[in-house]
């Protein structure tokens, strides 16, 4: 019977050792993917054509559209002016 024991905690002792082992394994795998994930990361948002360029060339973009709208929208008042003075000018003279 004291036999017995002693076998069975010499037993449960070995797995105890692959179970520990198998994860400082898992663990280091974790880690490297971790690292991996990382460095693409950090890669895709910092490098020449990441999203950080990308975001402020788009930023830039808008900026661009937006004044040459209101460039547009000036000149459409402008003429939008110049139609309603002569317009004016010629409903006071049939007056």
């Amino acid at each position: 019977m004291k036999e017995n024991l002693e076998r069975k905690s010499r037993e449960l002792q070995e797995v105890k050792k692959e179970v520990s082992g198998i994860t400082l394994i898992a663990l280091a795998v974790t880690i490297v993917v971790i690292l991996i994930l990382a460095a693409v990361t950090i890669g895709a948002v910092f490098s020449d054509d990441g999203i950080i360029n990308k975001a402020k060339e788009a930023a830039n973009a808008m900026n661009n559209a937006v004044a040459n709208d209101k460039t547009s929208l000036n000149e459409l008042f402008n003429e939008l002016n110049d139609v309603m003075s002569g317009w004016r000018k010629w409903r006071n003279r049939r007056k």
